[in-house]
């Protein structure tokens, strides 16, 4: 099969795709790498050649002999100051940060193609990654397709293939007789069967292990040490360099927490009998709302535009993200205090229990919104999710909070959104079989048999 694929290394995806890859590469599939970090990029290359490792550290981009003139004049287009802005890491030292993914964008697409990449396959989360998303989808004259595997959420190990940065496209790429019998019983089980539970994403219940493990005497100990002694790669632009900003930054979570215990909550008792909307946090830092999100990533400034649609009788409850405690500081929440019939409940309050009694659920692209439309509850999300055609589920922008348009009422007999069965009908199209996670967060990964499953649904898209 003449085909090209480039993955995009990524901490500890790495080592998940790089078996994917390997399982690919037995499908006489020539593989190809995109590296920020200079270990992996030292391991890749002693695997894959050095010809087929592109590396893009900080200084060996800058430094590119590239010029402007010898590329398509949509490059352009890619504007660096709009990924800047948003960017972790990079924002700290925005004269080169900028310099940075101004050249980046030469380099990738040179290095697509001189190789003729014809599919690139990464995480959209950093800058790098969303700069090669764009250039796949805005440069006409690129031939490469970008695709970001990612869990579908629900039901439970599946993923799906997106296709831009807001996670709002799916490849759908499978007929009829691609559809195996055991994913259409899990859709059925987890979004059809209204008597029965829709279960936590595997992804979340070991996000709360990691946050719990990180939560360690020994764990923040041996992360202080790092932080003094611990060797960082200076040319990575994905990885704070800063002692001084990782110090500060590990005693603002830990003050932040601190205060966070010390703030008023009302409880689930105080709260049922009332009219109320529920608005999830989102952890931040995260792609779900810095990236998926963006432009709608200041969750004051969305709370206080939600609660100026309440009606009289109604409030607006904030639930606080169980992993992100600390990481907002007391003003954060002083000032959330201060909006009319905006109530901050007790983060061990069950998030279901409060769905279900409310009267929607606001969130940016959270899974609070999916799980809310199935159940018949409207659900407001500021991105146009990939979930957007149910039902239940309304996409609100800036435009709908204003006197004129109450977005708390919206109609849902509209005949183009789609009811549960055609939503599963939509996702069976684009929905494959398996795990996609790292090895920290999930071994299971890494299994044989989910490589092998995971793989094939890699080789089946390349195929078509």
């Amino acid at each position: 099969m003449n085909k090209q694929v480039c993955f995009i290394s990524n901490f500890y995806l790495t080592d998940f795709y790089l078996e994917i890859a390997r399982y690919l590469a037995k499908k006489n599939i020539d593989i190809y790498w995109i590296c920020p970090n200079v270990d992996d990029y030292q391991r890749l290359k002693s695997e894959w050649g050095t010809a087929r490792v592109l590396y893009i550290g900080l200084t060996a981009v800058i430094d590119a002999d590239v010029k402007k003139e010898d590329f398509p004049a949509d490059l352009e287009s890619i504007k660096s100051n709009d990924l800047l802005i948003r960017d972790r890491i990079l924002k700290f030292n925005a004269v080169q940060g900028s310099a940075y993914l101004t050249k980046l964008k030469y380099v990738i697409y040179n290095f697509f193609q001189s190789n003729n990449i014809t599919h690139v396959f990464g995480e959209l989360t950093w800058s790098h990654e969303v700069v090669i998303n764009r250039i796949c989808r805005f440069v006409e004259s690129c031939n490469t397709s970008s695709y970001n595997p990612h869990t579908l959420r629900i039901p439970q190990q599946t993923f799906g293939f997106f296709l831009d940065e807001f996670q709002s496209n799916l490849t759908k790429h499978k007929s009829e007789s691609d559809i195996t019998t055991s994913i259409k019983e899990r859709y059925a089980a987890s979004m059809l069967d209204s008597d029965k539970d829709i279960p936590l994403p595997d992804y979340l219940k070991l996000n709360d292990k990691i946050i719990a493990k990180s939560n360690k005497l020994v764990t923040k100990i041996t992360r202080l040490i790092n932080v003094f002694w611990g060797r960082v790669d200076n040319e990575d632009p994905t990885l704070e360099t800063s002692k001084f900003r990782r110090i500060t930054a590990g005693i603002k979570v830990f003050i932040n927490a601190k205060f966070y215990s010390m703030v008023t909550k009302v409880s689930l008792e105080s709260v049922e009998k009332l009219p109320f909307y529920l608005y999830p946090l989102h952890k931040q830092p995260e792609a779900s709302i810095d990236v998926i999100g963006k432009y709608y990533d200041d969750q004051l400034l969305n709370i206080r535009n939600i609660a100026s649609q309440l009606k009289d009788d109604e409030c607006l409850l904030v639930k606080e993200h169980s992993n992100a405690i600390g990481d907002r500081g007391y003003k954060f929440y002083k000032q959330l205090n201060r909006y009319p019939r905006v109530l901050l409940v007790d983060e061990k309050v069950n998030t279901k229990v409060l769905m279900e009694l409310s009267l929607g659920v606001f969130t940016v692209s959270g899974t609070a919104a999916l799980e809310a439309s199935l159940k018949g509850i409207n659900s407001y999300c500021f991105s146009a999710v990939y979930f957007r055609h149910l039902k239940f589920c309304n996409v609100v922008t800036l435009n709908d909070f204003n006197e004129q348009s109450n977005c708390l009422n919206r109609q849902t007999d509209d005949t183009t959104r789609l009811s549960n069965e055609q939503f599963v009908n939509t996702m069976l199209k684009s929905a494959c079989d398996g795990i996609i996670s790292n090895p920290r967060s999930d071994s299971r990964c890494v299994s044989a048999d989910n490589i092998v499953s995971v793989a094939s649904e890699f080789y089946d898209l390349i195929k078509r």
